[in-house]
């Protein structure tokens, strides 16, 4: 009844939490990876991200380039894929470009903890895993996004703001000037380390 996509969506995110659980941690031994906290990424912005119509006419070929573009999984893949579209349509719209930016930015969220990303009307507010149970908030990399930002007050702070009936904190970053997503990338890649 509730669809196979969010069945497999909960099932993943079961196996996950019991990865990094004590009771079965020694079970998933050779499966874990490198610590990867977030698997479900959410991108809430008041930029327009998107190719426009007069960069791409036809809407079958906009949709298959969407589609195209949420199977890219690295920096190379994003690269071929941006050579391809500036070879097949002229240079990139700026729309386009801040589209493609978004996928990077994707990317850097993850790997900093980040589940949601807000970016409208100035700010960046990035939301960090949403279990308070997870090993994230004890890892090296939670600590060195703290220590980043006592040493760096001026590049943003954290917050803890109520989620879903827990206070778990989120990264705010207030620039004066209208922010895009260049601007983001710049500086959550000063973060990681």
């Amino acid at each position: 009844e509730m669809g196979f996509e969010t069945y497999q969506k909960i099932l993943n995110e079961a196996i996950e939490e019991l990865k990094y659980s004590p009771e079965f941690k020694e079970l998933f031994n050779d499966e874990v990876k490198e610590d990867k906290f977030v698997s479900d990424f959410n991108l809430d912005t008041d930029l327009e991200l998107l190719f426009p119509t007069d960069y791409v006419n036809s809407v079958e070929e906009r949709m298959n380039l969407y589609s195209k573009l949420t199977e890219i999984e690295d920096l190379e893949q994003l690269e071929e894929f941006t050579k391809s579209l500036i070879d097949r349509f002229g240079a990139l719209p700026f729309e386009a470009q801040e589209l493609l930016q978004s996928v990077e930015l994707k990317w850097l969220a993850q790997d900093l903890g980040m589940e949601k990303v807000v970016i409208k009307n100035g700010s960046f507010i990035g939301y960090f895993v949403n279990n308070p149970q997870s090993t994230f908030y004890q890892s090296a990399q939670f600590q060195q996004i703290i220590q980043y930002l006592g040493q760096h007050p001026t590049f943003g702070k954290l917050k803890e703001k109520p989620v879903r009936g827990s206070d778990l904190p989120s990264l705010i970053l207030r620039i004066d000037k209208v922010m895009n997503v260049g601007e983001v990338l710049e500086n959550l890649s000063l973060i990681k380390l």
